[in-house]
């Protein structure tokens, strides 16, 4: 076996090995409730982002329990999967010293370990992504019949794990277009298969965004406008979560790859990328979104950092030079993610929902009333509690504590707040509910580790109640304690 694929394969055990540990310690957080509900229940293609559910009923659902090891497990599979497809496409796409370095790069990255763990469908966007933006761009350039179907088939797939997906694969088409288009105003004739490949990829976007992605964010437009950073903030975001050095990396290697790659690879990858960034851009400013909807674009920016890499490492001619700089290099990618691999595994990189339910759980009456962030979460851990959402506004807050304690032999408000932070900022707080909080309720328990890169998520238990009004006690008979 050649050294490059013995390489890869090292760096494949090792990208399992990391994201392996610890898979099911976590409880269910966030989406993750919601890919438990869809999982037991999909069992076809049918409604958006439908992939990944329909592969756990049948795949993972068979054998085993959809529990926080099980549902797990594919997101793991195709992110281990990922490492050997990147180093594929960026081999393909440049060379094979520039997919060593992509996959390397990938596989010690926090924010992929970070989904690998996290029962949604980010790893299988990122696996398609790569596969569907390099097939269409070598599509593109041989126009062989075995690149196309390749092409089709990855990008259907990919929008079908999430609709996001479409956004780089349209840019690639938009590309193709624009292309398409100069030649025909410079008097070439395009052959009929260009035509017909081209109006297939078109159509393949603008079916996705218009019937997949469109109702998302037309839901999430009537839902909430209340949460979600906006524009160069967003952009931000996203770069925190996936490495400011890796970023920094990633815009040297695109701007290395014009003259290294050939023009119509750089082109094809450039618009994959600008494509999304514009559109999730403009769209933030009318319909909260995440910065997880650029997840799809991701394997671009790890195709440009193998690039970087590569290009430093053949452009220096002191063998002993080029080793300290490219290690240098190397070294700020480590030291810039370490701090955040290793809070990761002490946390999860997510609030303990588990354990603050288990608290509520044994200190308190099943007729209490249990207000909380991600109450969808907090009830799959609390099913015999009524689990309401946290509105921080004081006088619902008033509200709610007057007519649930006492209504139906209710005893306490439970209040479960997430309290994020994110480089000391706080990214989620009581806000305005703050100061009635603090006077109405008292704090009963704190869920929460200190990571060393100074982001939180903790989970804070408040108990509220009223004075004048007696409770039940813990058994439940309707004796006065006090």
């Amino acid at each position: 076996m050649a050294p490059a694929l013995w390489g890869v394969l090292g760096l494949t055990v090792l990208g399992l090995a990391l994201r392996g540990y610890r898979l099911g310690a976590w409880g269910l957080s966030g989406d993750e409730v919601f890919t438990l509900r869809d999982s037991v229940s999909r069992t076809s293609l049918v409604g958006p982002k439908p992939l990944l559910f329909l592969l756990n009923y049948y795949l993972i659902g068979s054998w085993t329990a959809l529990d926080e090891l099980g549902l797990r497990i594919l997101p793991m599979i195709f992110g281990v999967a990922a490492i050997p497809t990147l180093y594929w496409g960026t081999t393909t796409l440049a060379d094979r010293r520039a997919g060593l370095y992509a996959a390397a790069l990938l596989t010690v990255n926090g924010w992929h370990i970070y989904w690998s763990q996290f029962a949604r469908y980010y790893t299988l966007v990122f696996l398609l992504t790569t596969v569907a933006v390099v097939a269409l761009i070598r599509a593109v350039q041989v126009h062989r019949p075995r690149w196309t179907a390749i092409a089709v088939v990855s990008a259907a797939m990919a929008i079908l794990a999430h609709p996001s997906a479409a956004l780089p694969i349209g840019g690639v088409g938009i590309w193709e277009l624009g292309t398409y288009l100069r030649e025909l105003r410079w008097g070439r004739r395009p052959t009929p298969w260009r035509a017909a490949f081209l109006a297939v990829v078109l159509a393949i976007f603008l079916f996705s965004v218009a019937w997949y992605l469109g109702p998302i964010l037309l839901r999430w437009y009537r839902a909430d406008h209340a949460w979600g950073h906006q524009g160069p903030l967003l952009i931000l975001s996203y770069a925190d979560g996936l490495s400011l050095s890796l970023l920094i990396f990633s815009i040297a290697g695109a701007l290395l790859a014009r003259t290294v790659l050939r023009p119509g690879v750089w082109m094809g990858l450039t618009s994959a990328v600008l494509v999304p960034l514009v559109f999730i851009m403009v769209v933030s400013y009318v319909v909260p979104v995440s910065n997880a909807y650029l997840y799809a674009v991701t394997p671009i920016l790890f195709i440009w950092s193998g690039v970087f890499f590569s290009r430093l490492d053949t452009a220096i001619p002191s063998t002993r030079v080029r080793a300290a700089t490219v290690g240098a290099c190397l070294a700020v990618v480590l030291l810039d993610g370490a701090p955040r691999l290793w809070s990761h595994y002490q946390t999860g990189t997510r609030p303990d929902i588990r354990g603050a339910a288990a608290y509520v759980e044994s200190h308190s009456h099943v007729s209490d009333w249990v207000l909380a962030d991600q109450p969808y979460a907090f009830q799959h851990y609390l099913p015999s509690h009524d689990v309401r959402w946290l509105d921080r506004d004081p006088d619902a807050l008033a509200a709610a504590l007057a007519t649930g304690v006492g209504e139906e032999g209710r005893a306490a408000m439970w209040v479960l707040e997430i309290r994020q932070q994110r480089g000391g900022f706080n990214e989620r707080d009581l806000g305005p509910a703050n100061a009635w909080v603090r006077a109405h309720c008292t704090m009963e328990r704190f869920f929460g580790v200190p990571r060393l890169d100074y982001k939180r998520d903790d989970v804070i238990v408040y108990r509220c109640t009223q004075p004048e009004l007696s409770y039940l006690d813990r058994t439940g008979t309707g004796k006065e304690t006090s």
